[in-house]
């Protein structure tokens, strides 16, 4: 037997999508072991397996290389949409995965994914001389902002914040943000899942410029988030009440290809 997939990538963050229409594998723990590892397998951030429940319907499973069950990740999200597109020729489709359903929307190359509205942020919080804000987007995210994001250790600071007890034991991801202009931010990101600095996070990009208008430091409803490591994202915000958003970015499908599966 062979496994189908696609490989993926958007602001420097690679997944593979497989389709559960194309098989009958089950285990897949294994599937995201085999195929997410860089050294013997095709090499991705993350796998996600994509069920198609009728009309423009679709179930969403996202998991880590080592096999886990992963939170959805916005960029994940817009690479299934991209496969959707591509597969099903659907230009707007509705993704649900743990429990939401997000809207995807196809804008020429570049993917965007709706997020619910914003929960209450927490704070301002003094943590490990940072002045800090929680916010859930769909993930569970620190944002505080700096003014040269590089002067930040992120090596440092990032586990030291992630880890803080008063985040209990799951933590935090950790955003670094700075302004970098009207209706522009850039961002430095630690992961707590890889426990390092990623090339960029959707749900990190939508947390920072939420935050950012939310406290006046962006009065734009169009904001550009620049991950350190070079890509961007869009965001259109909506109503300051309701914070209901769009994250617009590039999606891009690398290639095709099936390997053998046991």
């Amino acid at each position: 037997m062979t496994l189908a997939f696609m490989k993926t990538q958007c602001a420097g963050r690679d997944y593979i999508i497989v389709n559960a229409a194309d098989t009958s594998a089950t285990d897949v723990t294994a599937m995201a072991r085999k195929l997410c590892s860089r050294h013997v397998g095709v090499g991705a951030d993350g796998l996600a397996v994509v069920e198609h429940l009728g009309r423009a319907r679709f179930a969403i499973r996202c998991f880590r290389p080592d096999g886990t069950g992963s939170p959805a990740d916005g960029n994940a999200l817009r690479c299934c949409a991209r496969a959707i597109a591509d597969r099903y020729g659907y230009r707007s489709a509705t993704l649900i995965t743990v429990g939401y359903a997000y809207e995807s929307c196809l804008a020429g190359d570049d993917i965007g994914l709706r997020f619910p509205a914003l929960r209450d942020i927490l704070g301002p919080l003094r943590v490990h001389q940072r002045t800090v804000y929680r916010l859930w987007t769909g993930a569970d995210n620190l944002v505080t902002f700096v003014d040269d994001l590089h002067d930040i250790d992120l090596a440092a600071e990032g586990p030291a914040l992630r880890g803080h007890p008063r985040f209990g034991p799951a933590g935090v991801h950790v955003n670094f943000a700075e302004i970098r202009g009207p209706g522009r931010l850039r961002i430095r990101t630690h992961d707590r899942e890889a426990e390092a600095e990623i090339l960029s996070s959707g749900t990190g990009s939508l947390a920072a410029a939420l935050l950012a208008r939310r406290l006046g430091f962006c009065a734009e409803n169009h904001i550009d988030v620049e991950a350190y490591s070079g890509g961007s994202l869009h965001m259109h915000l909506g109503d300051a009440a309701q914070e209901e958003t769009w994250l617009y970015g590039p999606v891009l499908s690398v290639f095709e290809g099936e390997i053998p599966w046991p």
